[in-house]
C-alpha cells in the first residue's frame, strides 16, 4: 500500500515536467544553478544539491520504467523476464544453443525431421504454459500423484473413479496408490473422498455390491476411513459428460486419467489451471446427486439405499 501511494505521488510530481519544452527548460535551469553553486557555494551545499539532483533523476527513471519496457522489442522483454528466473534462464540458454546448432545443419532431411520434432516440442511447451502437465507413463504420473498428495497445505482429495474393468487399480502402481490413500487418510494428513462410477456389467441390478475384486477394493478403503459413494453407470445415461475419471487436489489442481481395457492408466493430465479445477468441482457436485453412500456389511438391495444428504 505504501509503495503504491509513493509511486502515485512520484507520477503526479513527474507529470508536472512531462512536456518536452518544460523538461528542456528545467534542464537549463538545473545547469545554470549547478554552475552558480559550484562557483559561489560551500562544499556542503554543493553535495546537498547533487544529492537532490540524484533523487530527482531516480524518481524520473522510476516513472518512465513501464513505458521504457513497453517500448522495447518483444524478444528483449522476454529475455528480461526470463533473466529474473534463474532456472528457466538456464533452460532457455541451453535450448537457444541447441537451436543454433540445428540451424547450422546443412542436411535437408535432417532439418525436415528436426522441424517435426520441434513442432511437437512447441506444442508441449504451449500445454505447459497453460499450467498443464501430461504423462504417458504410469510410473511417471504415479510419482507426481504422490508428490502432490504429500505436498504441504493439501488437506483434501476428492476422487472420481470410473470403473469399466475388474482390473481397475489392481496392478502394482494402482495398489501402491491405494495404500498411499489409506496411509494419508489414517494419519489424518489428507481427508479423502471417492465417488466410484461402476459399469453395468460389473454391478448387476439385483446385487447389493459390485463384483469382486472391485467390492474388496472399495471395502478396504471404507474400513480405513475413506468415504466412498457409489454411482451406477446407467443412472448417468442422460448426463454422459459426467462419466469421467479425475481427482481434485484441494483447490490447487485437478488430474484426469484415461484407462485402457486392462485397467491400466494410459494418460494422466494434471492441470493447475483454476478454471479446470472449478469445472471438476461442478462435475463432482453433479455426481453427488446420483451417488449413494457405501455401507460396510449392509445387505440392503440397491433400491433400498437412500441418498446421503448429510
Amino acid at each position: 500500500m505504501m509503495e503504491r501511494t509513493w509511486r502515485r505521488w512520484c507520477q503526479q510530481a513527474v507529470s508536472l515536467f512531462s512536456g518536452p519544452a518544460i523538461r528542456w527548460g528545467a534542464l537549463l535551469l538545473v545547469l545554470a544553478m549547478t554552475v552558480a553553486l559550484s562557483a559561489a557555494s560551500t562544499v556542503s551545499l554543493q553535495l546537498l544539491w547533487l544529492s537532490l539532483l540524484l533523487c530527482v533523476a531516480l524518481v524520473m527513471q522510476w516513472h518512465d520504467e513501464p513505458s521504457i519496457l513497453r517500448s522495447l522489442p518483444r524478444i528483449l522483454q522476454q529475455q528480461l523476464q526470463l533473466a529474473a528466473d534463474s532456472q528457466l534462464c538456464d533452460v532457455h540458454q541451453q535450448m537457444s544453443e541447441e537451436l543454433i546448432r540445428i540451424s547450422n545443419g546443412r542436411d535437408h532431411l535432417f532439418r525436415a525431421l528436426a522441424d517435426v520434432q520441434l513442432q511437437q516440442l512447441s506444442r508441449q511447451l504451449q500445454i505447459l504454459g497453460r499450467g498443464i502437465v501430461e504423462y504417458d507413463c504410469t510410473e511417471a504420473w504415479r510419482v507426481a500423484y504422490e508428490q502432490l498428495l504429500r505436498s504441504p497445505g493439501l488437506y483434501q482429495y476428492r476422487s472420481v473413479s470410473y470403473v469399466e474393468t475388474q482390473n481397475y487399480w489392481q496392478d502394482g502402481p494402482g495398489q501402491q496408490s491405494t495404500r498411499l490413500n489409506i496411509e494419508l487418510q489414517q494419519a489424518g494428513i489428507v481427508i479423502i473422498e471417492r465417488i466410484v462410477i461402476v459399469a453395468s456389467h460389473l454391478w448387476s441390478p439385483d446385487a447389493a455390491f459390485p463384483e469382486e475384486p472391485l467390492h474388496s477394493w472399495i471395502d478396504e478403503q471404507v474400513r480405513a476411513g475413506i468415504k466412498i459413494q457409489l454411482v451406477r453407470e446407467p443412472d448417468l445415461a442422460n448426463e454422459p459428460e459426467l462419466l469421467n475419471d479425475f481427482g481434485i487436489y484441494g483447490c490447487r489442481a485437478v488430474g484426469m486419467q484415461r484407462v485402457d481395457a486392462t485397467g491400466r492408466t494410459t494418460r494422466f493430465r494434471l492441470s493447475f489451471d483454476f478454471d479446470d479445477v472449478c469445472r471438476a468441482e461442478r462435475c463432482w457436485e453433479q455426481l453427488l446427486l446420483h451417488a449413494r453412500d457405501y455401507r460396510t456389511g449392509t445387505d440392503l438391495p440397491y433400491e433400498a439405499w437412500q441418498v446421503d444428504t448429510h
